[in-house]
């Protein structure tokens, strides 16, 4: 019986041979502004990094602009990035390596203007996340920055200059800064701090 098992376990091992190759991909995406005017250009950078161990091939990542931008053009340090589709062709990233997007966009006064970026395919396993399962994996609203969500996707929200937002992706505001002491200083701008 033993010599069947150890025949049987081999046959196994045989036909489905573990891989021990992967790559472990994240991505972080991030604007130069969030409070803006309509008509102003902001810039969207993407950087992805292969932690390794191994090289992986075949690395693909979606970032389609929403209806709240006019594309103005893209820098990328590797690869090419197609404003129509939204797919950033990384092809290959080996160990340490950084991939870095920059995408160049007009606000308009009107549309979506949250962004999101996601790794959608690579040829190796990566062990802490699933190419292509949606940027708020954990289901809890909050897309940018989440520590719970996995760590190939991300999103950025730009809110138009007296405008509110009721998106709930960025994280409950801990605590909002107060305002001047001196009310000649005021200006009717804030800034809020998002800290998770």
């Amino acid at each position: 019986m033993k010599k069947y098992c150890f025949l049987i376990f081999f046959g196994l091992l045989w036909a489905f041979p573990a891989s021990s190759q992967s790559a472990d991909l994240s991505l972080e995406l991030s604007v130069d502004d969030n409070l803006v005017e309509a008509g102003q250009e902001v810039t969207f950078t993407i950087r992805v990094v292969n932690d390794g161990p191994d090289t992986t091939l075949g690395v693909k990542v979606l970032s389609l602009l929403p209806s709240g931008y006019d594309f103005v053009g893209y820098k990328a340090n590797e690869g090419t990035y197609d404003a129509t589709t939204g797919v950033w062709d990384i092809v290959g990233m080996g160990y340490g390596i950084n991939a870095i997007l920059k995408v160049t966009a007009i606000v308009k006064n009107s549309g979506e203007h949250m962004v999101l970026a996601e790794v959608m395919a690579s040829d190796l396993l990566d062990y802490d996340s699933v190419p292509g399962n949606g940027v708020d994996t954990d289901g809890d609203g909050i897309i940018a920055d989440d520590p719970q969500d996995e760590d190939d996707g991300d999103g950025q929200i730009v809110v138009l200059a007296g405008e509110t937002s009721d998106s709930n992706c960025l994280a409950p505001a801990v605590k909002v800064s107060s305002m001047s002491s001196n009310p000649t200083n005021i200006d009717g701008r804030f800034k809020f701090d998002y800290k998770n």
